[in-house]
């Protein structure tokens, strides 16, 4: 797929360098476009919100290829002397190109989106005052909303453990790790890269797919779920 073939790029960044012109119209810009482009904030990044979003266009309405992107810098706004954020955050990018004409490697077979802003306080990227996290908050967050996501994903599309590789939220390894032995799978089968690169917000699950694509296998089925500070899901 060449630059040129994109006609929309939908950016998503939680500390972004400047309101105006937006982090997508500065990566369309980048790289030579003179196409839409704008961002799409959301707290949940391009594997979660935009797939959700596009999917209810108008076929017609979408170009042949998009790029779908979250760019995140969370250690731009942490103090490191105090707190635990220092620990759990890390700086990351990926991107996703899109087509609903042009078959790829993956297909989307079903997404699903929602939002409840009432915890919003739990996580904060203050760009003057630096990031807080209230830790112990959050995970409770995730860890409800993960087993609530899970067991839809797995009633909705008729899911077997053994069957499908599985990325959770990237916040720390220890709640990934408590949420595959809940659900009974496979450590081969829980993808992730928290313990190397962090959690990078809206970044992370995306991150991870990019990290596994050389190996995904033809017919693989992978299911996503993402609890964010926004806290989508």
């Amino acid at each position: 797929v060449t630059a040129e073939a994109v006609g929309l790029v939908i950016g998503d960044c939680a500390t972004p360098f400047q309101s105006a012109p937006s982090e997508g119209q500065r990566v369309a810009g980048r790289l030579g476009l003179k196409t839409q482009a704008y961002d799409v904030f959301s707290g949940q990044g391009p594997l979660c919100q935009h797939l959700d979003m596009l999917a209810s266009w108008k076929d017609e309405e979408l170009p042949d290829y998009i790029v779908c992107f979250s760019t995140n810098c969370p250690s731009y706004r942490v103090n490191y002397r105090t707190g635990l954020e220092g620990v759990y955050l890390g700086d990351g990018a990926a991107a996703l190109v899109v087509s609903s004409r042009n078959p790829g490697k993956l297909g989307v077979f079903g997404t699903s989106f929602s939002t409840d802003v009432n915890s919003r306080e739990m996580f904060v990227l203050d760009r003057f005052a630096g990031g807080s996290v209230q830790t112990g908050e959050f995970e409770k967050v995730i860890t409800s909303r993960s087993a609530r996501l899970f067991s839809g994903l797995v009633e909705k599309h008729h899911l077997v453990p053994g069957t499908f590789r599985y990325i959770g939220t990237q916040f720390n390894y220890r709640l990934l790790e408590q949420e595959r032995v809940e659900h009974g799978l496979d450590p081969q089968h829980c993808w992730s890269n928290v313990r190397s690169h962090g959690y990078s917000l809206c970044s992370s699950s995306a991150s991870v797919l990019s990290d596994h694509w050389d190996s995904i296998l033809a017919d693989q089925i992978i299911a996503v779920t993402h609890v964010s500070p926004g806290t989508g899901c």
